[in-house]
Protein backbone atom coordinates (compact mmCIF):
# COMPACT_ATOMS: atom_id res chain seq x y z
CA UNK A 1 0.00 0.00 0.00
CA UNK A 2 1.07 3.62 -0.58
CA UNK A 3 1.05 6.32 1.59
CA UNK A 4 -0.48 9.62 -0.41
CA UNK A 5 2.41 11.60 1.51
CA UNK A 6 5.75 11.10 0.94
CA UNK A 7 8.90 12.66 3.31
CA UNK A 8 9.13 15.68 3.69
CA UNK A 9 5.79 16.45 3.19
CA UNK A 10 5.56 16.04 -0.43
CA UNK A 11 2.94 14.72 -2.34
CA UNK A 12 5.08 11.90 -4.02
CA UNK A 13 3.82 8.47 -3.09
CA UNK A 14 5.49 6.38 -0.44
CA UNK A 15 5.33 2.40 -0.02
CA UNK A 16 4.43 1.52 3.04
CA UNK A 17 7.31 -0.29 4.24
CA UNK A 18 9.65 2.95 3.26
CA UNK A 19 7.55 4.70 5.18
CA UNK A 20 7.82 2.43 8.14
CA UNK A 21 11.77 2.29 8.00
CA UNK A 22 12.15 5.86 7.69
CA UNK A 23 9.89 6.90 10.92
CA UNK A 24 11.79 3.60 12.60
CA UNK A 25 7.83 2.94 13.63
CA UNK A 26 8.78 -0.55 14.39
CA UNK A 27 10.92 0.71 17.52
CA UNK A 28 7.95 3.08 18.55
CA UNK A 29 5.72 -0.59 18.79
CA UNK A 30 8.51 -2.10 20.48
CA UNK A 31 9.60 0.94 22.91
CA UNK A 32 5.32 1.00 24.35
CA UNK A 33 5.32 -2.93 23.92
CA UNK A 34 7.89 -3.63 26.71
CA UNK A 35 7.08 -0.17 29.01
CA UNK A 36 3.85 -2.00 28.91
CA UNK A 37 5.06 -5.28 29.63
CA UNK A 38 7.13 -4.24 32.48
CA UNK A 39 5.06 -1.90 34.46
CA UNK A 40 1.64 -3.98 34.09
CA UNK A 41 -0.86 -0.56 33.94
CA UNK A 42 -4.49 -1.02 34.56
CA UNK A 43 -5.54 0.83 31.81
CA UNK A 44 -2.60 0.42 28.53
CA UNK A 45 -4.51 3.26 26.75
CA UNK A 46 -4.19 5.60 29.68
CA UNK A 47 -0.73 4.88 30.19
CA UNK A 48 0.68 4.85 26.64
CA UNK A 49 -1.39 8.10 26.47
CA UNK A 50 0.38 9.79 29.18
CA UNK A 51 4.05 8.00 28.16
CA UNK A 52 3.62 9.90 24.87
CA UNK A 53 2.94 12.91 26.15
CA UNK A 54 5.61 12.87 28.24
CA UNK A 55 7.74 12.26 25.81
CA UNK A 56 6.35 15.09 23.78
CA UNK A 57 6.87 17.64 26.30
CA UNK A 58 10.84 16.57 26.86
CA UNK A 59 11.06 16.95 23.14
CA UNK A 60 9.71 20.33 23.24
CA UNK A 61 9.61 22.22 19.75
CA UNK A 62 12.58 19.73 18.43
CA UNK A 63 10.86 18.27 14.91
CA UNK A 64 10.55 14.42 15.07
CA UNK A 65 13.48 11.82 14.23
CA UNK A 66 13.87 8.11 13.57
CA UNK A 67 16.56 7.41 15.98
CA UNK A 68 14.30 8.85 19.19
CA UNK A 69 12.63 5.93 18.87
CA UNK A 70 15.84 4.17 19.09
CA UNK A 71 16.76 5.90 22.34
CA UNK A 72 13.15 5.73 24.16
CA UNK A 73 13.91 1.44 23.29
CA UNK A 74 17.32 1.78 24.71
CA UNK A 75 16.25 3.95 27.89
CA UNK A 76 13.37 1.48 28.52
CA UNK A 77 15.98 -1.81 28.59
CA UNK A 78 18.18 0.42 30.54
CA UNK A 79 15.85 0.78 33.40
CA UNK A 80 14.69 -3.05 33.19
CA UNK A 81 18.17 -4.24 33.87
CA UNK A 82 18.61 -2.17 36.95
CA UNK A 83 14.98 -2.20 38.49
CA UNK A 84 12.67 -5.03 36.93
CA UNK A 85 12.59 -8.24 39.30
CA UNK A 86 13.05 -12.01 38.70
CA UNK A 87 9.63 -11.62 36.75
CA UNK A 88 10.97 -8.91 34.50
CA UNK A 89 8.51 -6.67 36.13
CA UNK A 90 8.95 -3.27 37.51
CA UNK A 91 7.12 -1.47 40.51
CA UNK A 92 6.87 1.96 41.84
CA UNK A 93 7.30 3.65 38.59
CA UNK A 94 4.48 6.61 37.96
CA UNK A 95 4.14 7.66 34.75
CA UNK A 96 2.33 10.94 34.68
CA UNK A 97 1.61 13.06 32.38
CA UNK A 98 3.10 17.07 32.44
CA UNK A 99 0.68 19.82 33.46
CA UNK A 100 -0.91 21.26 30.67
CA UNK A 101 -0.01 18.18 28.37
CA UNK A 102 -2.89 15.86 27.76
CA UNK A 103 -2.83 13.80 30.98
CA UNK A 104 -5.27 15.46 33.62
CA UNK A 105 -6.62 17.60 30.29
CA UNK A 106 -6.90 15.53 28.24
CA UNK A 107 -9.33 13.25 30.73
CA UNK A 108 -11.07 16.62 31.85
CA UNK A 109 -12.08 16.81 27.58
CA UNK A 110 -13.36 13.17 27.32
CA UNK A 111 -15.74 13.83 30.76
CA UNK A 112 -17.06 16.99 28.59
CA UNK A 113 -17.51 15.29 25.90
CA UNK A 114 -19.21 12.47 27.44
CA UNK A 115 -21.44 14.65 29.29
CA UNK A 116 -22.50 16.83 26.33
CA UNK A 117 -22.82 13.57 24.80
CA UNK A 118 -25.88 12.28 27.78
CA UNK A 119 -26.74 16.16 27.09
CA UNK A 120 -27.61 15.86 23.54
CA UNK A 121 -29.35 12.62 24.34
CA UNK A 122 -31.24 14.25 27.07
CA UNK A 123 -32.42 16.90 25.26
CA UNK A 124 -33.87 14.63 22.78
CA UNK A 125 -35.82 12.69 25.69
CA UNK A 126 -37.11 15.94 26.96
CA UNK A 127 -38.40 16.87 23.23
CA UNK A 128 -39.94 13.67 22.82
CA UNK A 129 -42.42 14.04 26.57
CA UNK A 130 -45.68 13.67 25.52
CA UNK A 131 -47.10 16.62 27.99
CA UNK A 132 -45.17 19.68 29.26
CA UNK A 133 -45.20 18.34 32.27
CA UNK A 134 -43.52 15.37 32.04
CA UNK A 135 -40.73 17.18 29.94
CA UNK A 136 -40.48 19.37 33.14
CA UNK A 137 -39.76 16.38 35.16
CA UNK A 138 -37.22 15.27 32.95
CA UNK A 139 -35.52 18.41 33.12
CA UNK A 140 -35.21 17.65 36.79
CA UNK A 141 -34.21 14.44 36.18
CA UNK A 142 -31.56 15.07 33.97
CA UNK A 143 -30.11 17.79 36.29
CA UNK A 144 -29.88 15.32 38.96
CA UNK A 145 -28.34 12.89 36.81
CA UNK A 146 -25.83 14.81 34.85
CA UNK A 147 -25.01 17.06 37.83
CA UNK A 148 -24.43 13.81 40.07
CA UNK A 149 -27.32 15.13 42.76
CA UNK A 150 -30.04 14.50 44.92
CA UNK A 151 -32.10 16.81 44.29
CA UNK A 152 -33.61 19.43 41.94
CA UNK A 153 -36.55 21.86 41.92
CA UNK A 154 -38.31 24.22 39.28
CA UNK A 155 -39.92 27.44 40.09
CA UNK A 156 -41.84 29.12 37.57
CA UNK A 157 -42.38 32.88 38.37
CA UNK A 158 -46.22 34.49 38.59
CA UNK A 159 -47.00 38.03 37.40
CA UNK A 160 -48.50 39.82 40.50
CA UNK A 161 -52.09 38.98 40.35
CA UNK A 162 -53.18 41.98 41.59
CA UNK A 163 -52.15 45.98 41.69
CA UNK A 164 -49.12 46.11 43.31
CA UNK A 165 -48.48 42.84 43.86
CA UNK A 166 -45.19 41.18 44.08
CA UNK A 167 -43.81 38.99 41.49
CA UNK A 168 -43.82 35.57 43.49
CA UNK A 169 -41.87 31.98 42.36
CA UNK A 170 -44.25 29.13 42.69
CA UNK A 171 -42.48 25.32 43.05
CA UNK A 172 -43.53 23.66 39.40
CA UNK A 173 -41.71 20.62 40.05
CA UNK A 174 -39.82 18.80 42.72
CA UNK A 175 -37.81 15.22 42.08
CA UNK A 176 -39.71 15.29 45.90
CA UNK A 177 -43.22 14.63 45.25
CA UNK A 178 -43.99 15.09 49.10
CA UNK A 179 -42.94 18.32 48.88
CA UNK A 180 -46.06 20.90 49.74
CA UNK A 181 -47.08 23.93 48.17
CA UNK A 182 -44.11 26.46 48.36
CA UNK A 183 -44.26 30.30 47.03
CA UNK A 184 -41.13 32.09 47.72
CA UNK A 185 -40.87 36.23 46.98
CA UNK A 186 -38.65 38.06 44.26
CA UNK A 187 -35.52 38.62 46.52
CA UNK A 188 -35.99 36.23 49.50
CA UNK A 189 -33.68 33.31 50.01
CA UNK A 190 -31.76 31.35 47.24
CA UNK A 191 -34.32 31.34 44.33
CA UNK A 192 -35.93 34.18 44.73
CA UNK A 193 -32.35 36.37 45.02
CA UNK A 194 -31.67 34.54 41.29
CA UNK A 195 -35.20 35.56 40.03
CA UNK A 196 -34.55 38.76 41.05
CA UNK A 197 -31.01 39.61 39.79
CA UNK A 198 -31.01 36.87 37.00
CA UNK A 199 -27.22 35.86 38.30
CA UNK A 200 -26.19 31.87 39.01
CA UNK A 201 -25.63 31.57 43.01
CA UNK A 202 -23.40 28.22 43.28
CA UNK A 203 -23.32 28.19 47.38
CA UNK A 204 -20.51 25.66 48.49
CA UNK A 205 -21.82 25.98 52.29
CA UNK A 206 -25.82 26.55 52.49
CA UNK A 207 -25.51 27.17 56.14
CA UNK A 208 -23.32 29.79 55.68
CA UNK A 209 -25.38 31.87 53.35
CA UNK A 210 -27.60 34.47 54.86
CA UNK A 211 -29.84 33.81 52.29
CA UNK A 212 -30.47 30.74 52.99
CA UNK A 213 -33.41 29.41 54.94
CA UNK A 214 -32.86 26.40 57.50
CA UNK A 215 -36.58 25.91 58.56
CA UNK A 216 -37.28 23.49 55.51
CA UNK A 217 -34.32 21.28 56.88
CA UNK A 218 -35.52 21.40 60.62
CA UNK A 219 -39.08 20.83 59.70
CA UNK A 220 -37.98 17.27 57.57
CA UNK A 221 -34.60 16.61 59.02
CA UNK A 222 -33.23 16.44 55.74
CA UNK A 223 -29.46 18.42 55.34
CA UNK A 224 -28.46 20.34 52.57
CA UNK A 225 -25.20 21.09 52.00
CA UNK A 226 -24.88 22.71 48.85
CA UNK A 227 -27.43 24.43 45.76
CA UNK A 228 -26.68 25.39 42.68
CA UNK A 229 -29.35 27.43 41.21
CA UNK A 230 -29.57 29.24 37.88
CA UNK A 231 -32.29 31.67 36.05
CA UNK A 232 -34.68 30.31 33.43
CA UNK A 233 -35.11 33.01 30.83
CA UNK A 234 -37.75 32.82 27.75
CA UNK A 235 -36.78 33.79 24.37
CA UNK A 236 -37.03 37.45 25.57
CA UNK A 237 -34.30 36.91 27.73
CA UNK A 238 -37.21 37.87 30.32
CA UNK A 239 -36.64 35.90 33.67
CA UNK A 240 -39.78 33.04 33.82
CA UNK A 241 -38.50 30.68 36.44
CA UNK A 242 -35.64 29.40 38.09
CA UNK A 243 -33.78 25.66 38.50
CA UNK A 244 -32.10 24.72 41.49
CA UNK A 245 -30.02 21.43 42.21
CA UNK A 246 -29.14 20.59 45.50
CA UNK A 247 -26.62 18.85 47.44
CA UNK A 248 -24.03 17.20 44.56
CA UNK A 249 -22.92 13.82 46.00
CA UNK A 250 -19.16 14.30 45.06
CA UNK A 251 -18.50 17.83 46.82
CA UNK A 252 -19.35 21.50 45.60
CA UNK A 253 -20.53 22.09 41.99
CA UNK A 254 -17.91 23.62 40.12
CA UNK A 255 -18.25 25.93 36.60
CA UNK A 256 -18.80 23.05 34.32
CA UNK A 257 -22.17 22.15 36.48
CA UNK A 258 -22.64 25.80 35.62
CA UNK A 259 -22.35 25.23 31.87
CA UNK A 260 -24.57 22.11 32.10
CA UNK A 261 -27.50 23.94 34.32
CA UNK A 262 -27.22 26.52 32.06
CA UNK A 263 -28.10 24.33 28.90
CA UNK A 264 -30.68 23.01 30.86
CA UNK A 265 -32.62 25.91 32.19
CA UNK A 266 -32.93 26.57 28.26
CA UNK A 267 -34.72 23.33 27.81
CA UNK A 268 -36.66 24.16 30.83
CA UNK A 269 -37.78 27.24 29.47
CA UNK A 270 -38.88 25.53 26.44
CA UNK A 271 -40.89 22.99 28.48
CA UNK A 272 -42.50 25.79 30.59
CA UNK A 273 -43.23 27.61 27.59
CA UNK A 274 -45.43 24.55 26.04
CA UNK A 275 -46.60 24.32 29.31
CA UNK A 276 -47.97 27.31 29.58
CA UNK A 277 -49.62 27.09 26.27
CA UNK A 278 -50.86 23.61 26.74
CA UNK A 279 -52.65 24.72 30.41
CA UNK A 280 -54.36 27.77 28.69
CA UNK A 281 -55.26 25.73 25.83
CA UNK A 282 -57.15 22.70 27.97
CA UNK A 283 -58.48 25.93 30.30
CA UNK A 284 -59.84 28.08 27.65
CA UNK A 285 -61.57 25.16 26.55
CA UNK A 286 -63.11 23.86 29.72
CA UNK A 287 -63.44 27.63 30.78
CA UNK A 288 -65.81 28.29 27.28
CA UNK A 289 -67.94 24.49 27.49
CA UNK A 290 -68.64 25.66 31.04
CA UNK A 291 -70.05 28.62 30.19
CA UNK A 292 -71.96 27.98 27.55
CA UNK A 293 -73.33 25.47 29.38
CA UNK A 294 -73.92 27.32 32.54
CA UNK A 295 -75.76 30.12 30.30
CA UNK A 296 -77.71 28.09 29.02
CA UNK A 297 -79.27 26.45 32.09
CA UNK A 298 -79.37 30.14 33.87
CA UNK A 299 -82.54 30.64 30.30
CA UNK A 300 -84.29 27.44 31.10
CA UNK A 301 -87.13 29.53 33.52
CA UNK A 302 -85.43 28.42 36.61
CA UNK A 303 -86.17 30.35 40.00
CA UNK A 304 -84.21 31.49 42.48
CA UNK A 305 -82.93 28.63 44.47
CA UNK A 306 -82.00 26.83 41.02
CA UNK A 307 -80.46 29.86 39.88
CA UNK A 308 -78.52 30.24 42.71
CA UNK A 309 -77.66 26.37 43.08
CA UNK A 310 -77.17 26.61 39.10
CA UNK A 311 -74.26 29.28 40.07
CA UNK A 312 -72.76 27.90 42.92
CA UNK A 313 -72.09 24.35 41.27
CA UNK A 314 -71.05 25.54 37.65
CA UNK A 315 -69.43 28.98 38.68
CA UNK A 316 -65.69 26.99 39.98
CA UNK A 317 -65.68 25.47 36.56
CA UNK A 318 -65.66 28.66 34.64
CA UNK A 319 -63.12 30.34 37.01
CA UNK A 320 -61.20 27.09 37.95
CA UNK A 321 -61.97 27.48 41.76
CA UNK A 322 -62.44 25.73 44.64
CA UNK A 323 -65.47 26.60 46.08
CA UNK A 324 -68.34 29.29 45.45
CA UNK A 325 -71.15 30.77 47.55
CA UNK A 326 -73.94 33.01 46.07
CA UNK A 327 -75.68 35.60 48.17
CA UNK A 328 -78.97 37.20 47.82
CA UNK A 329 -80.09 40.83 48.38
CA UNK A 330 -83.06 41.49 49.64
CA UNK A 331 -83.64 44.91 49.24
CA UNK A 332 -86.51 45.34 51.00
CA UNK A 333 -85.14 44.28 54.19
CA UNK A 334 -81.55 45.41 53.57
CA UNK A 335 -80.43 41.83 53.99
CA UNK A 336 -78.59 39.07 52.41
CA UNK A 337 -79.12 35.25 52.42
CA UNK A 338 -77.45 32.49 51.26
CA UNK A 339 -79.09 28.78 50.99
CA UNK A 340 -77.29 26.23 52.69
CA UNK A 341 -79.35 22.69 52.51
CA UNK A 342 -82.21 23.19 54.70
CA UNK A 343 -80.55 26.23 56.67
CA UNK A 344 -81.02 29.94 55.07
CA UNK A 345 -78.53 32.08 56.53
CA UNK A 346 -79.72 35.73 56.50
CA UNK A 347 -77.84 38.68 58.20
CA UNK A 348 -78.08 42.70 57.74
CA UNK A 349 -76.78 44.29 54.39
CA UNK A 350 -74.22 46.78 57.09
CA UNK A 351 -72.75 43.71 59.10
CA UNK A 352 -69.28 43.46 58.69
CA UNK A 353 -67.62 40.50 56.85
CA UNK A 354 -65.95 40.14 53.14
CA UNK A 355 -69.42 39.06 51.37
CA UNK A 356 -71.95 42.05 52.87
CA UNK A 357 -69.07 44.88 52.43
CA UNK A 358 -68.66 43.72 48.38
CA UNK A 359 -72.68 44.04 48.22
CA UNK A 360 -72.71 47.39 50.61
CA UNK A 361 -70.13 49.17 48.61
CA UNK A 362 -71.01 47.31 44.95
CA UNK A 363 -67.13 46.64 44.73
CA UNK A 364 -64.80 43.82 43.76
CA UNK A 365 -63.03 42.13 46.71
CA UNK A 366 -59.92 40.08 45.53
CA UNK A 367 -58.06 38.90 48.48
CA UNK A 368 -54.66 36.69 47.89
CA UNK A 369 -54.18 35.44 51.31
CA UNK A 370 -57.29 35.26 53.09
CA UNK A 371 -55.67 34.87 56.82
CA UNK A 372 -53.93 38.55 56.61
CA UNK A 373 -57.34 40.22 55.96
CA UNK A 374 -58.78 41.49 59.06
CA UNK A 375 -62.23 40.89 57.11
CA UNK A 376 -62.32 37.13 56.62
CA UNK A 377 -62.74 35.24 59.78
CA UNK A 378 -61.08 31.55 60.34
CA UNK A 379 -64.07 30.01 61.83
CA UNK A 380 -65.11 27.97 59.59
CA UNK A 381 -61.61 26.66 58.73
CA UNK A 382 -61.10 25.77 62.04
CA UNK A 383 -64.39 23.83 62.25
CA UNK A 384 -64.13 22.15 59.04
CA UNK A 385 -60.37 21.49 58.76
CA UNK A 386 -60.61 23.66 55.42
CA UNK A 387 -58.19 25.76 54.47
CA UNK A 388 -58.89 29.28 52.46
CA UNK A 389 -56.26 31.11 50.71
CA UNK A 390 -57.74 33.00 48.07
CA UNK A 391 -60.80 34.36 47.96
CA UNK A 392 -62.74 36.80 45.19
CA UNK A 393 -66.15 38.42 45.74
CA UNK A 394 -67.63 40.26 42.97
CA UNK A 395 -71.04 41.70 43.04
CA UNK A 396 -73.87 41.33 41.17
CA UNK A 397 -75.72 44.22 38.94
CA UNK A 398 -78.66 44.95 37.12
CA UNK A 399 -79.32 47.53 35.33
CA UNK A 400 -76.02 48.54 34.19
CA UNK A 401 -74.58 48.00 37.48
CA UNK A 402 -77.16 50.58 38.84
CA UNK A 403 -78.58 48.08 41.51
CA UNK A 404 -76.84 45.62 43.26
CA UNK A 405 -78.73 42.15 43.55
CA UNK A 406 -76.42 39.89 45.34
CA UNK A 407 -72.82 39.00 45.95
CA UNK A 408 -70.75 35.81 44.12
CA UNK A 409 -67.90 34.45 46.60
CA UNK A 410 -65.26 32.27 44.79
CA UNK A 411 -62.28 30.99 47.07
CA UNK A 412 -58.82 29.06 45.93
CA UNK A 413 -57.98 29.02 42.78
CA UNK A 414 -57.07 25.36 41.72
CA UNK A 415 -53.60 26.32 40.69
CA UNK A 416 -52.81 27.69 44.16
CA UNK A 417 -52.55 31.18 42.77
CA UNK A 418 -54.55 34.35 43.86
CA UNK A 419 -57.82 35.44 41.35
CA UNK A 420 -56.22 37.44 38.87
CA UNK A 421 -57.21 40.43 36.78
CA UNK A 422 -58.58 38.28 33.97
CA UNK A 423 -60.80 36.40 35.96
CA UNK A 424 -62.20 39.39 37.50
CA UNK A 425 -62.79 40.49 34.18
CA UNK A 426 -64.55 36.86 33.05
CA UNK A 427 -66.68 36.88 36.26
CA UNK A 428 -67.81 40.57 35.19
CA UNK A 429 -68.61 39.97 32.24
CA UNK A 430 -70.69 36.64 33.12
CA UNK A 431 -72.21 38.37 35.86
CA UNK A 432 -74.07 41.29 34.23
CA UNK A 433 -75.74 38.58 32.05
CA UNK A 434 -76.74 36.84 35.78
CA UNK A 435 -77.83 40.34 37.92
CA UNK A 436 -81.07 40.76 34.94
CA UNK A 437 -81.89 37.27 35.48
CA UNK A 438 -81.83 37.56 39.67
CA UNK A 439 -83.61 41.19 38.70
CA UNK A 440 -86.54 39.20 37.09
CA UNK A 441 -87.40 36.77 39.93
CA UNK A 442 -88.53 37.80 42.65
CA UNK A 443 -86.07 38.05 45.27
CA UNK A 444 -88.34 39.42 48.06
CA UNK A 445 -89.89 36.27 48.90
CA UNK A 446 -89.36 34.92 52.40
CA UNK A 447 -87.70 31.56 52.56
CA UNK A 448 -90.52 28.81 54.18
CA UNK A 449 -87.86 26.99 55.36
CA UNK A 450 -85.61 26.99 58.67
CA UNK A 451 -84.28 30.27 59.06
CA UNK A 452 -80.87 31.33 60.99
CA UNK A 453 -80.67 35.11 62.01
CA UNK A 454 -76.43 35.26 62.43
CA UNK A 455 -75.76 37.14 65.91
CA UNK A 456 -72.63 40.27 66.39
CA UNK A 457 -70.51 37.42 68.14
CA UNK A 458 -70.74 34.77 64.98
CA UNK A 459 -68.48 34.72 61.99
CA UNK A 460 -70.17 36.07 58.76
CA UNK A 461 -68.17 33.62 56.87
CA UNK A 462 -69.41 30.40 58.70
CA UNK A 463 -71.26 28.30 57.19
CA UNK A 464 -71.16 29.74 53.99
CA UNK A 465 -68.92 27.73 52.41
CA UNK A 466 -70.64 25.15 50.10
CA UNK A 467 -69.21 22.53 47.75
CA UNK A 468 -70.18 22.00 44.44
CA UNK A 469 -70.72 18.75 45.22
CA UNK A 470 -74.04 19.48 47.71
CA UNK A 471 -77.28 18.50 46.09
CA UNK A 472 -79.80 20.56 44.61
CA UNK A 473 -82.74 18.98 46.51
CA UNK A 474 -81.44 20.79 50.00
CA UNK A 475 -81.16 24.40 48.42
CA UNK A 476 -85.20 24.42 48.84
CA UNK A 477 -85.65 27.64 50.46
CA UNK A 478 -89.00 28.58 48.34
CA UNK A 479 -91.97 25.57 47.50
CA UNK A 480 -91.32 23.47 44.53
CA UNK A 481 -94.58 25.46 42.77
CA UNK A 482 -92.61 28.92 43.13
CA UNK A 483 -89.94 27.56 41.24
CA UNK A 484 -90.75 29.37 37.72
CA UNK A 485 -93.62 32.06 39.13
CA UNK A 486 -93.69 35.14 37.66
CA UNK A 487 -92.66 38.05 38.51
CA UNK A 488 -95.65 39.33 39.45
CA UNK A 489 -96.89 36.72 42.12
CA UNK A 490 -97.75 37.97 45.41
CA UNK A 491 -94.65 37.38 47.43
CA UNK A 492 -95.66 35.27 50.90
CA UNK A 493 -95.10 36.60 54.31
CA UNK A 494 -92.66 35.48 56.82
Amino acid sequence: MAATTGAGGNSDPEDASAFLTRTNFKSIVEWLTAEAILNRPEDPMTYVRDLCDMKLCERGAEAYAADHATKYVQSCYSEAASLADEDGRIYGKVVRAPKGVGGAKAEKMRLKAERLERLLKAAGDIQRSITPREACAKVVQVACDLLNADRASIFTAQDPEFKGGPRVLMLRVADDSNLPTIRVPFGVGIAGTVADTGDVCNIHDAYTDPRFDPRADKESGYKTQNILCAPIRDHTNRIVGVIQVINKNTGPFTDDDEDVLGVLSTLAAASLRNADLYDAAVSARTRADATMDLVKTLYDNLGVNSVVHTLTNRLPDVIDCDRCTVFVIDSSSDEMWALQGDVNVKFPLDAPGLAPTCGREVEVINIPDAYKDHRFNQNIDKQTNYTTKSILCHPVCADSGETCVGVVQLINKNNGAPFTVEDEKLLAAFLSIVGEILKRLTMSKSPKKKKHVMDDDEGLDADLVSRPSEGAEKLDAFDEDEEGSDEGDDAEED
